[in-house]
């Protein structure tokens, strides 16, 4: 897959059914999912002591492809350093209460 640019975003069909994800080749664990209701969103795939973590990023409109492709290389830095991400939204929300 190609480096994720707008035009490369918005240029991508919908599935049928179900959802497509596209990655992108200057971050790998960096990519787009679109799903069959043409819905795109960008996640950060990697590895947290060797379990598999699929995180959503944000919504394509909310986040650019560049801000998304920071936030990217962050998580997955934090990933590769043993630090769930999942956990640390459901921390920040319950501060937040």
């Amino acid at each position: 897959m190609p480096k994720l640019t707008k035009s490369f975003i918005d240029r991508v069909e919908p599935p049928a059914s179900g959802y497509v994800n596209c990655w992108d080749d200057s971050v790998k664990g960096y990519g787009l999912r679109v799903s069959s209701g043409g819905k795109r969103v960008f996640v950060a795939m990697g590895r947290v002591k060797g379990k598999a973590v699929c995180f959503t990023i944000g919504a394509y409109g909310v986040f650019t492809e560049h801000k998304a492709r920071e936030r990217a290389q962050s998580i997955l830095q934090g990933m590769r350093e043993g630090v769930d991400p999942r956990d640390v939204q459901k921390q920040d929300e319950a501060a937040r209460v």
